[in-house]
């Protein structure tokens, strides 16, 4: 689903045929961080919100707890990516510098260069955002059913610029740097995110929390 979307999004930024090559690339993150709300957090806002209001059964009768447990699981599977992240540019390589090898003697400079041309070609910091970005969404949104969260996350983006620095510099080759006033579009999903955040923990408090349900209905039990 991802690689469809991130065709489609690609494919409609062009499509739109933007002056500039910034305007082209905030076209198409915003697409993309569209899509990845929906595909990270749509379950999430189902389980604290949509499963209580249809009276839907929770894991242990407790959608704060269900809730809790997926989110915990999401950021499982965002650790575990980070295995794919580096391993595939890196497998890839092997195999081009390999293959290149059995047919060619190599001295140190010229393995060098070969070195550089057979690493993947790497244009944007979109996905790195991205990443970011969906880590503190889950600190800001949902961390009031998750207190462990916010450690979590730290870990988490830790391990990510450790990844991230390690595939730019050794595994993947810069094919165009493109200078930049600031980190622009996110610098508004961001402030959107600090505002959804304030309103989904708020309505998590007063509507999902299993314990101030049960004192409302004690208190009015009609």
């Amino acid at each position: 689903m991802s690689i469809i979307y991130e065709y489609c999004a690609r494919a409609l930024s062009k499509w739109e045929n933007y002056e500039k090559y910034s305007q082209q690339q905030n076209a198409l993150a915003f697409k993309l961080i569209l899509f990845e709300f929906v595909n990270n957090y749509g379950n999430l806002y189902y389980i604290a919100f949509i499963k209580p209001m249809r009276k839907e059964s929770c894991l242990y009768s407790n959608c704060f707890k269900e809730l809790e447990i997926q989110l915990y699981i999401l950021l499982l599977i965002n650790f575990s990516f980070n295995l794919y992240e580096i391993g595939y540019p890196l497998i890839r390589l092997k195999l081009r510098l390999r293959s290149y090898k059995k047919h060619n003697a190599l001295t140190p400079m010229i393995h060098s260069v070969h070195y550089q041309l057979n690493c993947e070609g790497y244009k944007t910091l979109i996905y790195e955002y991205n990443e970011r970005l969906i880590s503190f969404g889950f600190v800001v949104l949902f961390s009031v059913a998750a207190p462990l969260t916010p450690f979590f996350v730290c870990i988490l983006t830790y391990l990510e610029n450790y990844v991230d620095l390690y595939k730019i510099f050794n595994l993947l080759r810069v094919e165009l740097i493109e200078g930049s006033s600031g980190i622009e579009i996110y610098n508004f999903v961001f402030k959107g995110i600090y505002f959804i955040g304030m309103l989904t923990s708020t309505a998590l408090i007063l509507f999902s929390n299993k314990h101030i349900v049960d004192i409302k209905e004690y208190a009015d039990p009609t």
